[in-house]
């Protein structure tokens, strides 16, 4: 490796550790999106840009294996692996930063293909996980759905969804509906439960009033008598 000159070495280096930040960008990455827009919908996190002093090194470090290696692989072979591994990595950061991939683990598959997403937001609170909140629509009752990957209790309240109304100032949610919810989130869903409206915080930390468990407003799913 010594006959290689020191711009090689460092146009290695580069290249190695820019795929590796890029791959940590897409997916460390913040959402804001809206079906009425056509901005790009993910934003800088950040956790990002506070944890670039762990990320360079450890970027730099993931292009020096590879430097080491071409000792043995020599530098082309070294150089092709290494940017072959780091485009899969952005593939798959990519893929996993995609809003609705990033809405499946709270919402299930099965409820994540038969919705589309109006709003979505989502974003790292420091102290408190990340949290979501969005609008979801759908051609069928998209609760039922959501209810069989994730177990929830139907709330009686006279204000649902505080934590979304703060977000989302513009959307207006309907008169009439039902909100359902656990310790990590509330969904608010209008009459026919076609348009679903929901808050959800990786922390658990949804409960109203510092309640440490479920209050007696909050009334099992049950049919109406």
């Amino acid at each position: 490796m010594t006959s290689h000159s020191k711009t090689t070495k460092a146009c290695f280096l580069i290249s190695g550790a820019a795929l590796l930040l890029l791959a940590s960008w897409f997916s460390m990455s913040s959402v804001n999106y809206s079906s009425t827009e056509s901005h790009f919908p993910l934003l800088t996190a950040g956790w990002f840009i506070l944890g670039l002093i762990f990320l360079f090194p450890i970027s730099l470090g993931f292009a020096g294996i590879f430097l080491l290696l071409s000792r043995w692989l020599g530098l082309r072979v070294a150089w092709f692996s290494m940017l072959l591994i780091g485009l899969v990595l952005v593939g798959l950061a990519v893929w996993s930063a995609l809003p609705i991939n990033r809405l499946k683990p709270l919402i299930g598959d099965k409820a994540a293909a038969a919705a589309s997403i109006e709003r979505l937001c989502i974003r790292d609170s420091f102290n408190d996980g990340e949290f979501y909140a969005g609008v979801l629509s759908g051609g069928t009752n998209l609760m039922p759905l959501i209810e069989d990957f994730r177990p929830l209790q139907r709330r009686k309240v006279q204000m649902p969804l505080i934590q979304f109304r703060g977000i989302f100032r513009d959307v207006a949610l309907p008169d009439e509906g039902e909100e359902y919810g656990d310790d990590h989130g509330s969904f608010f869903a209008d009459a026919d439960g076609k348009s679903v409206y929901f808050w959800h915080t990786s922390r658990g930390s949804c409960r109203r009033n510092g309640e440490q468990s479920p209050s007696g407003d909050v009334l099992k799913a049950a049919p109406e008598e």
